[in-house]
């Protein structure tokens, strides 16, 4: 994911085109499309801890 529209843009600009002649998606893909969609915080589902192997100890 990217963290903004900004770096979206950088990388469709500097890194999508080398990747793109590399995979030769004439070849295989007629289209491409994509979009930036901002996320909700408050609906983030996330660990209360990371989750250790039992007799392992924190460092």
């Amino acid at each position: 994911m990217w963290s903004g529209p900004d770096t979206h843009q950088r990388y469709t600009a500097r890194d999508l085109p080398a990747l793109r002649s590399r995979a030769n998606l004439a070849a295989d893909v007629r289209a491409l499309t994509g979009h930036v969609l901002p996320l909700e915080p408050d609906w983030r589902v996330l660990p209360e801890r990371p989750h250790r192997a039992p007799g392992i100890m924190a460092s």
